[in-house]
């Protein structure tokens, strides 16, 4: 099925290049989707449906209540997959953090950079799940398409994508944070604004 599974509030969000159409055994997707579905495999469904290469949705994350998905996308800003980002070229993609509820609905891009190696990613809620931390390359005062760090730094914001602020402040080649898998990045008495 996929690569990586996250399991929260009694569903399951994981990323694949399963067939969109859900059949096990169909033609695979050229792009890895977001998918949801019950503890007992019940109700899968794909929650994007990108196809085309290299538009790929991964780096998930599934709100407590199991309401939202967050998650990292190489798609248009306008949610559009029918081509690939004018910005993005292979081996240098421009992420963005994105969230969508678990029906389907509501597909935001929280973050908008639209310049080569600006990434957003590894997106990861908090436990109360009012907060999204994400690494990124976004430049450091937080303009959009300013010149990026030269590292990725762990970031904060709301789950509207409002206070986006970094936590970390690498500016040397190398100094990158790795990716964030789960919830349990967040320490249980860290203040967040």
């Amino acid at each position: 099925m996929g690569d990586g599974v996250y399991a929260q509030a009694e569903k399951i969000l994981f990323y694949s290049r399963t067939a969109l159409d859900g059949s096990w055994d169909g033609t695979p997707t050229n792009s890895y989707n977001i998918w949801v579905m019950n503890f007992d495999g019940s109700q899968r469904k794909a929650l994007t449906s990108d196809s085309l290469y290299p538009i790929n949705s991964y780096g998930w994350s599934i709100s407590r209540d199991g309401i939202l998905a967050a998650f990292h996308s190489y798609r248009n800003l306008d949610g559009s997959t029918n081509s690939p980002p004018p910005y993005t070229s292979v081996g240098n993609l421009t992420g963005n953090i994105w969230k969508i509820k678990t029906d389907g609905t509501g597909l935001t891009a929280l973050t908008r950079n639209t310049v080569d190696g600006l990434r957003s990613r590894s997106a990861t809620f908090s436990p109360d799940s009012s907060l999204i931390a994400f690494t990124s390359k976004t430049a450091l005062d937080g303009s959009w398409d300013g010149t990026a760090a030269l590292s990725d730094n762990l970031w904060v914001m709301g789950v509207d994508g409002s206070n986006r602020m970094p936590l970390t402040r690498n500016t040397i080649s190398g100094a990158s944070v790795d990716e964030l898998f789960d919830t349990s990045v967040w320490y249980q008495n860290v203040v967040c604004p």
